[in-house]
């Protein structure tokens, strides 16, 4: 309805995470392409720096796993980092890191680069206190190193899941186990 009516004021960062929740993380992936879409248009002029971020954000994400346009991915995920750190705008480009750290990490094989995406977000999230990003991001490093550096692996989803319980995250708790389980057992 917001975006058929095109009310640009009913949307909201907990809007675009609700729609990720109930779409993307669940598989309708052919929905969430479509209204990633619908809602960059609708918010790419917006003044809002904020709505237009997370609009491509949105898009970006759907571009990342539910495509192979990587050329687009690129371009515009390295346009709003540029705009993102002109704009000192910390938590938005921790987001924009984190989905380039993916892209490195699961289409182009670049651990090292992923490595730095992840790490320089987790910074940036750590910073504006948000607990839930950064568990997160620490589980995106525990991924990157567990076959190389599984102790290091170890620690960072130890973190996690310090940080997932204490904000009383389940799901994200019960995946970080689950990572510290299979890599003890591959020991």
């Amino acid at each position: 309805w917001a975006i058929a009516e095109e009310q640009v004021d009913a949307f909201s960062p907990e809007l675009f995470d609700a729609i990720h929740v109930a779409l993307a993380d669940r598989g309708y992936n052919n929905l969430y392409m479509d209204l990633a879409r619908r809602v960059l248009t609708l918010f790419n002029s917006s003044a809002n720096i904020e709505m237009y971020v997370n609009a491509h954000l949105m898009y970006l994400y759907s571009l990342l796993w539910y495509t192979d346009d990587f050329d687009e991915f690129c371009r515009i995920n390295e346009a709003l980092e540029l705009k993102l750190r002109e704009e000192n705008s910390r938590t938005l480009l921790a987001k924009c890191l984190r989905l380039k750290g993916w892209y490195e990490q699961y289409f182009r094989g670049n651990l090292g680069s992923a490595q730095t995406a992840f790490k320089e977000a987790y910074q940036l999230f750590l910073g504006d206190k948000l607990p839930l990003e950064s568990a997160r991001i620490l589980n995106d490093l525990g991924l990157i190193v567990k076959t190389q550096q599984p102790d290091l692996s170890r620690k960072y989803w130890l973190e996690a899941v310090a940080k997932a319980h204490q904000i009383d995250d389940l799901r994200l708790e019960a995946v970080l186990l689950c990572n510290l389980g299979e890599l003890d057992l591959s020991q």
